[in-house]
């Protein structure tokens, strides 16, 4: 018997291995004797609560079940092994007291913990983060700012994320995210798990997508809203419903050309701050495999700042005028 922990990190596809296995726990169960627990998960099917819970964070919710709640639905179910999954077990600066918790965790199962981490090339990384902060809801500011704020959060040092879940547990299982040579996040995770994948697609059928695609042209008009909602005073709340719904008007008419804002002075930059470490986890934990994509294009659009200004001032003055209206009808 296992303990799987998936531990993310952020995009690298860990939404569609949380979809696919919540959606098709009843299949792991039964077919393959893994249990993926009901207990800590997010609508997504991350199991987020219990990292929130670890860290006393405000949007922890009882009613999706904590640590009490999995250790009473690991005692009542018949199991082989046991698949827990949340990128955010990487992403904080301070992990020590999750990995803590699981350790735990495992000692009162008396199993064998396994982590598991997706990693992908920090410079694609950076700008898929800075992408999803839009998508979100952030104003980040320049995609050359925004690499600079987080070039040393200690989430980007694979090598460190793997030797300090490595301590505890034995050798991490790092598989390496690269776009390239076509990786597929479900059937990957899938397998460091010791769940035949094709198996598991002929039981499930294939998994689909979770995180959707947004050009260019939406993502500057996402940036524009945000800008405008911050200047109408929106709660966070707020904002995200209005990003949710621009997504919803604009992703579906398609033809937007895609977002590029990494370029190839920056990707350099970006690895050669990462060189040692990522030597390390190619020898430690891939096998001497290279680590690295290959090298964007040797300049990169970004945004239109004067496009992004306009469409602020437009947006905010309809938000205002609908406000106006709002405030006469009642």
């Amino acid at each position: 018997m296992t303990l799987f922990i998936h531990i993310g990190t952020h995009k690298t596809g860990s939404s569609s291995v949380q979809r696919f296995f919540s959606q098709n726990a009843d299949t792991l169960l039964s077919r393959f004797g893994v249990l993926y627990p009901v207990s800590g998960r997010n609508t997504i099917g991350s199991h987020h609560h219990l990292v929130y819970e670890i860290k006393n964070d405000p949007r922890f919710h009882p009613g999706r079940g904590g640590w009490d709640a999995l250790k009473q639905e690991l005692a009542a179910q018949d199991c082989a092994h046991v698949f827990l999954s949340c990128e955010a077990l990487s992403a904080y600066r301070e992990t020590g007291d999750i990995i803590a918790r699981f350790a735990e965790l495992g000692a009162h199962l008396e199993m064998p913990v396994v982590p598991i981490l997706v990693a992908r090339p920090q410079a694609p990384y950076l700008e898929a983060l800075y992408v999803e902060n839009i998508k979100s809801g952030g104003t980040p500011g320049a995609f050359g700012d925004f690499v600079e704020r987080y070039l040393d959060h200690p989430r980007l040092d694979y090598h460190a994320v793997a030797e300090s879940w490595s301590q505890p547990f034995g050798k991490t299982r790092v598989l390496p995210y690269l776009k390239h040579q076509g990786f597929d996040s479900v059937a990957a995770v899938s397998a460091a798990a010791g769940i035949d994948p094709q198996v598991l697609f002929d039981y499930a059928g294939v998994p689909q997508r979770v995180n959707e695609r947004v050009g260019r042209e939406t993502l500057q008009i996402l940036y524009a809203g945000a800008l405008a909602a911050r200047d109408m005073r929106f709660s966070r709340a707020e904002i995200r419903k209005l990003m949710a719904r621009i997504k919803n008007t604009l992703v579906p008419m398609g033809q937007d050309a895609p977002a590029k804002f990494l370029d190839r002075a920056t990707a350099e930059e970006i690895a050669a701050h990462f060189r040692e470490s990522n030597r390390k986890l190619s020898e430690q934990y891939l096998d001497g495999q290279a680590f690295d994509e290959a090298p964007p294009a040797a300049e990169a659009p970004g945004f239109d700042a004067g496009t992004i200004e306009k469409l602020q001032a437009a947006l905010t003055l309809t938000m205002k005028a609908q406000r106006h209206r709002d405030a006469g009808r009642s």
